[in-house]
């Protein structure tokens, strides 16, 4: 698709366009030695299209497109069960590889407009443990927890000067939380002869702080109007 452009010969407006197209793939080897535990190793590729900053204040902002994002995935995982199914153990570890990432970066004009672009790369890893129990055919706990370090390989951003500098240790990367947690039990304290149940339910979930814009970790005096994280 296309987006309109800047003033062309006549007074009549250009389109720009750009067609972006990926082929992604996922392999997963998986091994099963018996009915209680299995195990799989998985390589994906995620992809992000590419666009345009359609509501940026500048002509050359509007009509540059920025560049698709790209994910390589590694993830390995245990799958485990105990006492006829009652417990169940589910164990992962990822480490996700993020290219040409986009993300919204404050221009040097304003600090309240930003556009979308393509930053630099990130690397993110991390563990998820998944686990429940049924004690009684009434009563159900299961949790969760997952812990993630992000951190960037590179973010290049452009300075007061006008220089394009790498900034990756000076940024914070948004919607990263470092710990996730979440606590739920169900009790079915009466099972009724026509099949009305009533249930207790106990939910809980936790998630760290998180940064929603990649905010300066340090103020400095090349980039006077990215905010501060704190």
């Amino acid at each position: 698709g296309g987006l309109p452009g800047g003033i062309g010969v006549g007074g009549k407006p250009d389109d720009v366009s750009k067609d972006f197209s990926a082929l992604n793939p996922t392999v997963v080897l998986a091994y099963k030695p018996n009915d209680r535990l299995s195990a799989y190793i998985k390589f994906a590729q995620g992809y992000r299209s590419g666009g345009f900053n359609g509501e940026a204040t500048s002509n050359i902002a509007t009509t540059t497109p920025f560049r698709p994002e790209t994910i390589n995935s590694f993830e390995a995982g245990l799958k485990m069960t105990w006492w006829d199914k009652r417990i169940n153990l589910n164990l992962a570890a990822f480490h996700n590889h993020h290219r040409n990432m986009q993300l919204s970066v404050f221009t040097a004009t304003s600090s309240l407009a930003s556009l979308l672009q393509n930053a630099g790369s990130a690397n993110m890893n991390g563990v998820e443990v998944e686990m429940s129990v049924r004690p009684t055919p009434a009563l159900r706990i299961s949790g969760n927890f997952a812990y993630l370090d992000a951190s960037y390989s590179s973010y290049r951003d452009t300075n007061a000067l006008g220089a394009v500098v790498d900034v990756s240790e000076n940024r914070t990367i948004p919607h990263a939380p470092k710990y996730q947690a979440a606590l739920n039990v169900d009790l079915r304290a009466f099972e009724g002869s026509g099949g009305d149940n009533l249930h207790l339910i106990f939910d809980a979930r936790h998630t760290s702080s998180y940064f929603l814009y990649a905010y300066a970790k340090t103020p400095t005096a090349d980039f006077p109007l990215v905010p501060p994280s704190s």
